[in-house]
């Protein structure tokens, strides 16, 4: 499972990273590494979740999703299944939980 930040990936294309980006493009695009990789959702920075005023959770994922789909494709993003909190934390109130 693959889990990074949006800030991370957009990171590696300021740094120059093409190798870095290209490898994970390998494994994320091309159809055989599928059985075996597998992208989770995240937020755009590493949010402390608890901490991150709810309407800003939802456009930390939002633009997670568009960024990672401008790197990978769109069919690549609806691949994306799971979804993983940074720090693995969850948010206070149930139903803001539930929701995310």
């Amino acid at each position: 499972m693959l889990d990074y930040s949006g800030n991370l990936l957009w990171a590696f294309y300021k740094w120059g990273e093409k190798k870095v980006l290209d490898n994970l493009g390998l494994v994320t695009v091309d159809k055989k590494y599928h059985r075996y990789v597998e992208w989770l959702g995240t937020m755009w920075s590493h949010a402390v979740v608890p901490s991150t005023p709810v309407p800003d959770e939802r456009l930390h994922i939002i633009a997670w999703r568009e960024h990672f789909a401008s790197i990978f494709g769109y069919p690549n993003l609806k691949r994306v299944k799971g979804f993983s909190a940074p720090e693995m934390h969850l948010p206070v109130h149930p139903d803001v939980c539930y929701d995310m």
